[in-house]
């Protein structure tokens, strides 16, 4: 039996994905970066001194998809 792989799109469509994004970022690199002010999908321009790693390591980090929210309705 083939498996099947389920993907769903979560970049602010049915969940608040920039928002915990913005939410970590600020926690682990002690930034102040305002969730409201964030207006383009490239992310790196607000955090300047990171590397693409370090913006993306929690996309890569199991424990952050628990703090990501779903939308209502």
């Amino acid at each position: 039996m083939k498996k099947l792989r389920i993907c769903i799109d979560v970049d602010d469509t049915i969940h608040y994905l920039t928002k915990a994004w913005v939410k970590w970022l600020n926690e682990k690199y002690n930034t102040t970066v305002d969730y409201y002010n964030i207006v383009d999908w490239d992310i790196t321009q607000y955090w300047p001194n990171l590397t693409m790693d370090q913006i993306c390591e929690a996309l890569r980090t199991p424990e952050f998809w628990d703090t990501v929210e779903p939308m209502q309705d």
